[in-house]
């Protein structure tokens, strides 16, 4: 009988992480650079704006918005957090309209 064992929670968050493409990493990292405010030391950055980057980007292999959005690589939160970011995300409500954005800002 094989010795394979269940997953671990920590092990499943690690094997996801490593299905993110770099191109995604990327285009948050251009983007909050060029929103990043020194005086309240935060970045906005629109989901569209994630994706037009990354749907626009010939070095990612044109990945669509329906692949990431089924593969969940736009949650990238804990990512940023371990190196030191406050992440949030908001996104409307059904009976709300603006755009959903993730807001990074140095921890204090």
């Amino acid at each position: 009988m094989p010795n394979i064992k269940p997953i671990s929670p920590i092990e499943a968050e690690n094997e996801h992480r490593g299905t993110i493409p770099d191109s995604i990493i990327n285009a948050f990292n251009k983007l909050i650079v060029k929103h990043y405010k020194p005086i309240s030391k935060e970045a906005v950055v629109k989901q569209d704006e994630v994706l037009d980057m990354v749907c626009g980007d010939a070095d990612c292999g044109m990945l669509t918005k329906d692949e990431i959005f089924d593969n969940h690589w736009l949650d990238v939160e804990d990512i940023y957090r371990e190196q030191g970011w406050d992440v949030k995300y908001d996104k409307p409500a059904y009976n709300e309209t603006y755009d959903a954005y993730f807001v990074f800002s140095v921890k204090k």
